[in-house]
């Protein structure tokens, strides 16, 4: 069977930065596997997996506009440490949750400390970065008929998700659009 939208698909990959430095590798988390068509992984790794079948290996070269796009300065903040409760508890990498002036909940990357101030970052992880990925399709199926009915039921699906170009979480979430 080959992959196409409604199709469960097994991979596994290596996902490096231009350099070659490996970000993500399915050999130390597993195999992922997501519903093909159904938007839950980048565009371009959908169009460029489309018709591949079981055992073939793709490999594919994105530019950050076809990943997780350009870094968005303006999706940086600086929070002074006294409006935090425990900032010593704060490590760059974290993920902290904050509510934004329109109520709306967005996750941010604690990126450092600065003088008096933490650093956060709504960026994905790997945006600006020119991405390659090596994949090996391993599975095909049909999707199963249930999840035929639920396009947004949740599946593991690593960082090859849409981010934040697909569905407009962070895009803007910080000044509340």
């Amino acid at each position: 069977m080959k992959v196409g939208n409604n199709t469960a698909v097994t991979i596994d990959y290596v996902l490096r930065e231009k350099s070659g430095r490996a970000l993500e590798d399915t050999a130390a988390s597993g195999p992922l596997t997501y519903l093909h068509g159904r938007h839950l992984m980048l565009a371009a790794l959908e169009r460029g997996l489309a018709g591949a079948e079981e055992g073939q290996r793709v490999s594919l070269s994105l530019p950050p506009e076809e990943a997780y796009g350009l870094r968005d300065e303006s999706l940086t903040l600086r929070v002074p440490l006294a409006e935090w409760e425990d900032p010593e508890s704060l490590r760059p990498g974290e993920e902290v949750r904050l509510v934004n002036e329109a109520g709306r909940s967005v996750i941010l990357r604690v990126a450092g400390r600065e003088g008096e101030d933490i650093l956060l970052d709504g960026n994905h992880p790997f945006a600006g970065m020119e991405l390659c990925f090596e994949i090996t399709v391993r599975k095909v199926v049909p999707a199963p008929p249930e999840d035929s009915h639920h396009p947004d039921h949740p599946h593991h699906h690593g960082h090859l998700h849409g981010g934040c170009d697909s569905c407009g979480g962070c895009a803007g979430a910080l000044g509340g659009t």
